[in-house]
């Protein structure tokens, strides 16, 4: 079923949304193919809501912010967004996903894009403006390296004197990327085929292809009157260890699997393009994200952990020990976060989380319900609970049987008393 109120839908409800492949309204189109990026309709269903419910402005928190979703969706109706997110590269598409300009900005930039040509021609490469990326070669056609190269001068001659703009062009150049590699545009992570060499598209044609689709969701965000700041009140800290001065009045958020995707590894040519990636700030995103290996060894487990999490922690443990610490790390690691968003709820505001269950060595983990069992511990209400099946895999290549995609996500719905 198509859903029209989330207090409408009935305990472990499975509903039905439409496709979000092609980021159906506004700036959703911003960075629409960032890994794993939320669909937009679960934010949607719960702001809407509470528009319609409570016309005042509302503060919104997303403690995994990643692309910017929940930001958007809450701009769209004027309220105000809060986020954390520890990849800088998440941070600028984000950031550029809620951006708001003015007419006189939008006019500069249609005339960015009307003159980009003939700039684009007149301009040299640069090879100190070639970023770090071991084996570029292996990844780009020397001819696009050198176009890429001159396409960033161009932008960033033209953000001398329209420096607002910087978000939202570099939001656009990251996205042409993969399009312009060797990489395969079916794979989440960066991969050359070596069986079938896929042809890397041209950068000027492309660029000026994205740039006329950004432009499009930021002339429709433009003409409406009651949007939000166009911006996200980035927090310090992480999702595990943030404090908040604004008391929140509802949290919506979209945590990463166990140990199911290597964000850093998807986004590395991306970020290193547009200067948001670099040896160490990979390795230190990699070691703050939720979910990855490495926060296994920083963290002791509570007993209240082990206890719900217990049966899939010890079938796990018995043929992968150090997989079974991953995963009780993971655990532990939302009970921080469930008490910083806690802490930060005004009393009876809600907190809604959008997760898959994964299968690690084969124990299929239940993801949601030792989340809402966790919060529980922890003082929520679990209130509400319903499923939705992943229409919009970012991948379609077959994995002969392995598995590996999550094909359910659930919301629990908690609340603070």
């Amino acid at each position: 079923m198509n859903p029209t109120k989330l207090s409408t839908l009935s305990w472990g409800e499975e509903i039905s949304f439409p496709s979000s492949r092609k980021g159906d309204m506004y700036s959703h189109v911003v960075g629409a193919r960032y890994p794993c990026r939320s669909v937009a309709y679960v934010p949607r269903l719960i702001l809407s809501e509470l528009a319609a419910s409570n016309p005042k402005e509302m503060n919104v928190l997303d403690p995994f912010m990643g692309s910017g979703t929940t930001a958007l969706e809450a701009n769209l109706r004027a309220f105000n967004a809060y986020g954390l997110e520890v990849d800088p590269y998440a941070r600028l598409i984000g950031s550029a996903s809620v951006q708001k300009f003015s007419k006189v900005d939008l006019s500069k930039l249609e005339e960015f894009g009307s003159t980009l040509e003939s700039k684009f021609r007149s301009t040299r490469s640069l090879k100190s403006m070639i970023p770090d990326i071991l084996n570029i070669d292996h990844w780009f056609p020397e001819k696009n390296i050198d176009d890429l190269v001159r396409l960033k001068r161009v932008i960033s001659d033209f953000l001398e004197t329209t420096p607002k703009a910087n978000n939202f062009l570099y939001a656009a150049f990251a996205d042409i990327i993969r399009a312009v590699s060797y990489a395969e545009r079916q794979s989440l992570k960066p991969y050359v085929s070596t069986r079938f060499r896929k042809q890397p598209a041209e950068v000027l044609p492309s660029f000026q292809k994205c740039l006329k689709k950004y432009l499009d969701g930021a002339q429709a965000v433009a003409l409406l009157k009651d949007y939000g700041t166009g911006q996200i009140k980035w927090i310090d800290g992480d999702a595990t260890q943030f404090k908040l001065d604004a008391k929140i009045d509802v949290a919506i958020t979209s945590p990463p699997y166990i140990n199911a995707m290597d964000y850093v590894r998807c986004i590395k040519l991306e970020s290193s393009w547009v200067g948001t990636g670099s040896s160490d700030i990979f390795s230190e995103v990699r070691s703050s994200q939720v979910g990855e290996a490495a926060r296994s060894k920083k963290r002791e487990i509570s007993a209240d952990v082990l206890e719900i999490i217990g049966p899939d922690f010890l079938r796990i443990q018995e043929v992968d020990k150090e997989r079974s610490k991953t995963v009780a790390a993971y655990f532990q690691d939302m009970k921080s976060n469930l008490n910083c968003v806690y802490k930060a709820l005004k009393a009876n505001a809600q907190y809604h989380i959008i997760v898959g269950d994964s299968v690690v060595r084969d124990v299929e983990v239940a993801t949601h319900h030792h989340i809402g069992k966790i919060a529980e511990k922890i003082g929520f209400e679990w209130q509400g609970y319903f499923k939705y099946a992943i229409k919009d895999h970012r991948t379609s290549l077959p994995r002969n049987g392995r598995g590996g995609k999550i094909e359910v996500e659930h919301v629990i719905s908690l609340r603070k008393p």
